[in-house]
């Protein structure tokens, strides 16, 4: 089966039951800016990075300590943190460019005018902390030149957070409970986009169960659509828990309960996601890598 997992959760005292879950986890390498190190400098590589990763090798430019993300098709991306009060924005000042190499501006076609600047605002030992990510690219809207990124400084801009409570768990918003916390949950999976069925037989082989004691009054499909999720929670999609998902209930006799013939019905994505990022580029395909 597929790793884009659904869940069918049976709950006896509360309402709502099945879902679908994908999860990501990121493994991400920073350093601490301070006021000294805010005099910025990247130590650009002669030679071409080999960049290994779940689909497949890339060569990339590169620079000292850089990241490589999917979010950036493998670019290298500057990442840094910061103690902070509260949230945090963060801009570029006495930015110095050069031109990029002639294989780099091919593949770069379609970049913003301005270095894209990222900060993601949380918790590190109790205290705010803000995680900066600068894509040290640009095309040049005067001249149409693809450039990268020599030297740069960054100024923050900080507010309170809005509470005590928000302070506690950084700038993010977070739902008080996981669905999960209640009743009981069983787990599927989806290897195609389609329609698919529970029946009755499915439901009492791979569940152990009897369909029979199931109410459809507390019967419910949960999960996140497309592929794998969000690095960061509560980011596209805007939600860090389970969602419930449309659903269509065939009741022969009416009485509620999951009988013989009875089925349920829900459509399930396939893990391996296309999406089209606009302004004429071609659509991606993100394999989900677990």
């Amino acid at each position: 089966m597929m790793c884009f997992n659904n869940f069918l959760n049976r709950i006896n005292n509360l309402a709502k039951n099945v879902l679908l879950l994908v999860s990501l986890c990121t493994w991400l390498c920073f350093c601490t800016l301070s006021a000294q190190e805010n005099n910025i400098q990247l130590q650009w590589s002669k030679e071409w990075k080999k960049v290994e990763t779940p689909k497949g090798n890339f060569l990339r430019p590169s620079f000292e300590d850089a990241s490589f993300t999917e979010a950036q098709n493998f670019f290298p991306v500057f990442t840094t943190s910061v103690y902070t009060a509260g949230a945090a924005e963060a801009t570029l000042y006495d930015a110095m460019f050069t031109a990029a190499d002639s294989a780099a501006a091919a593949a770069l076609q379609h970049i913003a005018s301005q270095p894209t600047v990222t900060v993601n605002n949380g918790k590190s030992a109790l205290k705010n902390i803000a995680v900066i990510s600068v894509f040290p690219f640009r095309k040049n809207e005067t001249t149409g030149v693809v450039e990268k990124l020599l030297s740069f400084k960054i100024k923050l801009a900080e507010t309170a957070p809005a509470s005590a409570s928000a302070a506690a768990r950084g700038t993010n918003s977070y739902v008080a409970n996981s669905i999960l916390a209640s009743g009981s949950w069983y787990k599927i999976s989806t290897n195609k986009t389609a329609m698919h069925r529970l029946t009755y037989n499915f439901v009492k082989t791979s569940f152990g169960i009897d369909p029979a004691s199931v109410s459809f009054s507390n019967f419910g499909i949960f999960g996140n659509y497309h592929g794998l999720l969000n690095e960061t929670a509560g980011q596209n999609p805007q939600s860090d828990d389970l969602q419930e998902l449309p659903i269509f209930i065939s009741d022969k006799n009416g009485n509620g309960k999951f009988d013989s013939d009875d089925f349920v019905l829900f459509y399930g994505q396939d893990p391996h996601a296309w999406s089209y990022p606009g302004n004429s580029q071609p659509f991606t395909h993100k394999k989900h890598i677990y």
